[in-house]
């Protein structure tokens, strides 16, 4: 058995150390939002003072720490920060692999479900970046394996193990206080007085007090550069539009339901393969077909709502890592209608399909934990406004676990074949990525040796959140003293770009070239927008 365990384990850290050798994406340089963490890891290195940067939803004081003890060695450094992600990501895999043998998941459906987790596009690029969301999905992943071994094992330790993961996953967090409606809801463990007693209470209340303490402190632990309230996306506006938007709460759990099912219908792809079969598919379409016209009325009548592999999402059609559509001018295309309403249909059916066994199937005690985290994350989520694939990403992880704990695949040879697809996309879209990263920042630094000064330069939301939001030495101010940042807060447009096209009238002072295999290959530009100005 332990022969068998430790087979397995090779075969995990294979999967996720191959692309690293092969892909080498521990650049040193940030990704989509990450340059907001990185800089609490900056400033902490520099000063021993512990900050979060206002720009955070997230108070990921866990987070920051881990990222510190990794930058500690050698200096600060975003090559540093990507390890420390990745080392996170490969024990979230073996957190999943834990959980479904602890589920009664067969060695073959287990080691399929971490290797979809594993290439899912979206996890596997996560796991070379330093946002919260891997880090964040190993801690409700090991929270769920041990609270399960506490279930079936009436361990204590494996409880007071649970208990660690939720309080670290609220650290990293604040979505992490569902875990303790997850406890208050867990079956009862005698041995370790665990009833319907105030100790029930005391347990599951232990993430609440995290956060609770976390937001007494947030004000201490805030960097404030600028007023925020009304910069959609930022912490303020989140806390605004739930204090004063709550009745359109229907519409959002809608609009979220939306988003969720799409994304796990591609999430799950691979298992709707390994699901496939005469009686499933009667028992997925009918309903599949009802919601999946619901969906696409909701795509009809709102703005807003986003389809599967939306232009803006962290997995789209031709992009992934969502960099170049942040890069000016402004590259997203408007969605097409059409594709979005194909998408959606096409999304709903693969989910019905890989959840259809679950209809003829008891689900286990243990494994109703699973449903309930899911639920909650789901609905504690919608008031946030996460409409968002990557924070879809943990109910990829509790749904999987779900399906396979509770019964196996009948075509398991299909589901490896949607894991290889998932894989191929993974390797082609993070070998672009990579590309076109190294070339906008190869812009940057020719920009910065040319004696351009930050404040003068707009490179888009990632490179002016990094050189201006989080230093704002470098950054213009308004005259009450708020940062004022294109792309991130606003203000004036700059002299200089780094643009993917050149606009009429500018001049181009340098150029360099990508190569892409998904994406059409191009080049990136250093331009003058102002070239009759002194």
């Amino acid at each position: 058995m332990r022969r068998e365990q430790l087979s397995d384990l090779g075969l995990i850290i294979l999967m996720s150390a191959v692309p690293l050798v092969a892909l080498r994406p521990l650049q040193n340089a940030p990704f989509i939002d990450d340059w907001t963490y990185a800089w609490s890891v900056e400033h902490l290195l520099r000063t021993g003072e512990l900050k979060i940067l206002d720009w955070s939803v997230s108070l990921n004081v866990a987070q920051v720490l881990w990222g510190a003890l990794f930058c500690a060695p050698f200096g600060f450094s975003f090559t540093a920060l990507r390890l420390s992600t990745w080392v996170t990501s490969l024990l979230a895999l073996v957190g999943l692999y834990t959980l479904l043998r602890e589920l009664g998941a067969s060695r073959r459906d287990t080691l399929t479900g971490v290797a979809l987790v594993c290439f899912y596009p979206v996890y596997f690029i996560l796991s070379f970046s330093f946002m919260t969301d891997v880090p964040f999905v190993a801690m409700v992943t090991w929270f769920f394996a041990a609270l399960i071994r506490a279930i079936k094992r009436d361990s204590a330790r494996a409880l007071a193990a649970a208990l660690l993961f939720a309080c670290l996953a609220v650290a990293i967090r604040p979505l992490g206080v569902f875990l303790s409606g997850v406890l208050l809801l867990a079956p009862r463990l005698p041995s370790t007085g665990w009833g319907p007693r105030i100790q029930r209470l005391a347990i599951a209340a232990a993430p609440v007090v995290v956060l609770a303490l976390l937001m007494l402190a947030r004000e201490e632990l805030t960097a404030h550069r600028a007023d925020l309230t009304w910069i959609e996306g930022s912490w303020p506006w989140r806390m605004a539009t739930l204090r004063f938007g709550l009745e359109e709460l229907p519409t959002w759990l809608a609009m979220n339901l939306t988003v969720v099912i799409g994304t796990l219908g591609g999430a799950l792809a691979p298992l709707a393969l390994g699901s496939l079969s005469r009686e499933n598919m009667r028992a997925a379409l009918p309903g599949a077909l009802l919601v999946a016209a619901a969906l696409s009325a909701e795509l009809l009548l709102r703005e807003r709502v986003r389809a599967p592999l939306d232009p803006e999402f962290t997995w789209s059609l031709w992009e992934l890592g969502a960099t170049e559509s942040l890069v000016p001018p402004p590259t997203t295309p408007a969605p097409s209608l059409g594709w979005a309403l194909a998408a959606t249909v096409v999304a709903t059916v693969l989910l019905a399909l890989a959840l259809a066994p679950l209809l003829r199937r008891r689900t286990p005690g243990e494994a109703r934990s699973l449903a309930w985290g899911a639920l909650s994350y789901f609905v504690l989520a919608t008031p946030l406004w996460l409409f968002y694939d990557r924070y879809v990403l943990p109910l990829v992880v509790l749904v999987t676990a779900l399906r396979l704990g509770t019964v196996g695949m009948r075509r398991p040879r299909l589901a490896l074949v949607g894991v290889a697809m998932f894989a191929l996309i993974s390797g082609v879209g993070t070998w672009d990525h990579l590309h076109y990263s190294h070339a906008l920042w190869d812009a940057v630094g020719w920009a910065q040796q040319a004696g351009i000064e930050e404040r003068e330069l707009d490179g888009g939301y990632v490179v002016n959140g990094w050189l201006q939001y989080a230093h704002p030495e470098h950054a213009t101010r308004a005259p009450d003293g708020n940062v004022l940042v294109p792309w991130v807060t606003g203000g004036e447009a700059r002299r200089y770009g780094i643009a993917n096209r050149v606009p009429s009238g500018a001049r181009v002072l340098h150029e360099v070239a990508y190569r892409r295999i998904l994406a059409p290959s191009g080049r990136i530009y250093v331009i003058d927008q102002m070239p009759g100005s002194s």
